[in-house]
């Protein structure tokens, strides 16, 4: 009797002590959620992010271990048709309710958004204060969204909130040094994404990327007019990108315990290819972090990689990547699907142009055929001026003929220098806006050609203003 209740109770203690490991386990996950935009025609981003936060806390992952950060002003922008909500695909839910955004306003920053990272809440400003509080146990997730360029992306405050690949990849450094997670997960929704990562992130660092685009071109948004509707209400703004929703719809539909990572980068590539938008690329740790299941990073498991991954590295290409997901419960969508969904894309670079084109069309007046004309004036400048700067780097860099203004393959490493010509091009010309982003590649190409007698690129950043000035 002593031994049989000596044994019961052991097991009582050893089941409680497991469960309450399996539990602390279990709740060491973490998810960070950035849109860096303002504006109602960054509408998407806002949707973008809202839709993820769903998808975390549906997962399971703690809502006090998620943190969010929006501008957050498109949901209640004068433009909104359906003010107070947020719509992430054609007749969607309104992904805005129960969406809780921790940094809103001028406290969504790079700044903000580092320390974030780094677990430094006495570096914060504004907000709740939240930041991560994980450890070398945790599952970190991170998906930011908004607008990139080759070696940068945005925060709201574009004109003085760049955030470049440099301190990026130094954060992610420190995050490794200091232990801050066990695996880290990266999902980067910007054109030119692929410029931050590609060459630079280590695999030993156990940190897996997947970003919308390749270093060389952009992303598109998706859902745009005439997909963007809810009911019979037209949005006039584009409501998701492809990547994003490719993702996200894709985790609401198979079992998230079943798909891994690398499989899932594999199906979103598929899609973006089919539906005539960029390359997605994946970066890092990908034969230890990339063959786990998606859930072990937007939920709270931590299961090993599904059997079917074991091999998946070893396969070489698409069509032998859909025999194996037949043989597993995993339903991967027909060409026919894809391009069914995707059927109204636009470049990120146009969605603004887009959206006057649509209001014009179906309101009409002055004003915004004024805003359009202006819209367009700007794009001429803008093409105005790099065709200036371009002949200038015409025998600096042998990736350059006269009149090419096409990207190159070139990738940004001096990252001061590009820093420099960036702001001598919005000393004379303006910010940098979306558009003017597809030119960003001729500065990195000056940047890293610079000819022996400037080193630092001065004489490049004083043609980039005269060419603004002519």
């Amino acid at each position: 009797m002593f031994r049989s209740s000596t044994i019961s109770s052991t097991l009582l203690f050893l089941g409680t002590a497991l469960l309450g490991l399996t539990m602390t386990k279990d709740s060491d996950h973490w998810a960070v959620l950035v849109t860096g935009s303002k504006g109602f025609t960054n509408y998407r981003h806002s949707a973008d992010v809202c839709h993820a936060y769903h998808i975390m806390k549906n997962n399971g992952i703690p809502e006090e271990q998620i943190i969010l950060m929006s501008y957050n002003d498109a949901v209640n922008a004068k433009e909104n048709p359906i003010p107070g909500k947020l719509y992430n695909k054609p007749n969607g839910t309104d992904v805005y309710d129960g969406c809780k955004i921790d940094y809103e306003g001028d406290a969504c920053n790079s700044k903000n958004f580092i320390n974030v990272l780094k677990g430094n809440s006495s570096g914060i400003v504004g907000g709740n204060g939240k930041v991560l509080k994980s450890n070398e146990n945790s599952k970190v997730f991170v998906y930011f969204v908004d607008h990139g360029a080759p070696g940068f992306i945005y925060f709201p405050d574009i004109e003085n909130d760049k955030l470049y690949g440099d301190v990026i990849n130094a954060t992610l450094y420190e995050m490794y040094t200091t232990k801050m997670y066990k695996e880290l997960v990266i999902y980067m929704e910007a054109c030119y994404s692929g410029s931050l990562f590609e060459g630079i992130l280590p695999e030993s660092w156990n940190i897996y990327v997947m970003t919308a685009a390749n270093p060389h071109e952009p992303s598109r948004a998706a859902y745009c007019h005439p997909q963007d509707y809810v009911g019979d209400i037209h949005m006039k703004t584009c409501l998701g990108d492809v990547f994003s929703v490719s993702w996200m719809e894709q985790l609401e539909s198979v079992d998230v315990k079943a798909l891994s990572l690398d499989e899932q980068f594999q199906i979103v590539k598929n899609n973006a290819i089919k539906a005539r938008s960029s390359h997605v690329q994946q970066y890092g740790q990908i034969k230890v972090v990339g063959v786990q299941p998606v859930s072990n990073f937007v939920g709270v498991s931590d299961l090993p990689a599904p059997e079917q991954s074991l091999s998946f590295l070893e396969q070489v290409n698409f069509r032998t990547f859909k025999r194996t997901l037949k043989t597993s419960s995993i339903q991967y969508p027909t060409d026919e699907q894809i391009q069914k969904q995707f059927i109204s894309t636009i470049s990120a670079h146009d969605v603004h142009l887009h959206h006057l084109y649509t209001v014009l069309q179906l309101e009409g007046g002055p004003k915004i055929s004024l805003d359009l004309g202006s819209d367009i004036s700007d794009r001429m400048r803008t093409d105005h001026v790099f065709k200036q700067f371009n002949p200038m780097l015409v025998g600096v860099s042998k990736r350059l003929t006269q009149g090419d203004d096409g990207p190159t393959g070139t990738l940004p490493r001096n990252f001061d220098c590009l820093r420099k010509l960036v702001r001598a091009y919005e000393s004379a010309c303006g910010v940098l806006r979306e558009y003017a982003l597809k030119y960003v590649h001729l500065m990195v190409e000056a940047c890293e050609n610079l000819p022996s007698n400037d080193p630092l690129g001065d004489s490049f950043a004083q043609q980039l203003q005269n060419a603004c000035e002519h």
